[in-house]
């Protein structure tokens, strides 16, 4: 038992350290320069620059856990939800929620139960809509036994974008 706690661990803090250390280059919509001074009219997702970048079929494999779904959806959300306590962090990326829909879409056993949750979810924030981002963060969250760390409401854009570049200096301090 000790051993799978030990690799599920390793496991997210492989998951976690590969999207911090994938993005250090980023652009936003219609941006084509790495700035991000300019103000997005609407809420939107991130665009990555492929400089450097693994591919998402590498980071994201279609044989991925539940459970490892679980923590890339919780990890993803940190970057758009208000919460006391966040420890881990996914740039969200058009591409990486594409990939993730396509893994739980895979049909099998891994996601009877929670399969439609994930579903609602990545469809959602695939066609833009993060109203209800800090209820997608809370209930991931409850799957995995959360008890610090609750989204209490949606970052603005500013907020965001500080979290961002915030993550992204970690990244770079860490490499």
């Amino acid at each position: 038992m000790k051993k799978i706690g030990f690799i599920t661990i390793g496991v997210i803090v492989i998951v976690v350290s590969l999207g911090l250390a994938l993005n250090s280059n980023k652009v936003f919509p219609g941006d084509q320069t790495n700035s991000h001074s300019k103000k997005m009219s609407e809420p939107s997702i991130l665009q990555i620059d492929g400089k450097n970048k693994q591919p998402v079929e590498k980071e994201f494999p279609m044989n991925m856990s539940e459970y490892d779904i679980q923590v890339v959806i919780h990890a993803m959300s940190h970057q758009k939800v208000k919460a006391e306590d966040k420890w881990t962090s996914i740039l969200m990326t058009p591409e990486r929620v594409s990939r993730l829909l396509d893994v739980v879409n895979a049909k099998d056993e891994r996601f009877e139960k929670n399969g439609p949750l994930y579903l609602e979810i990545l469809q959602r924030w695939a066609s833009g809509d993060f109203s209800k981002v800090d209820q997608d963060h809370n209930a991931i969250w409850q799957l995995q036994g959360g008890t610090v760390g609750r989204a209490t409401g949606i970052l603005t854009e500013q907020q965001e974008e500080d979290f961002i570049d915030e993550q992204l200096t970690k990244a770079e301090e860490d490499n």
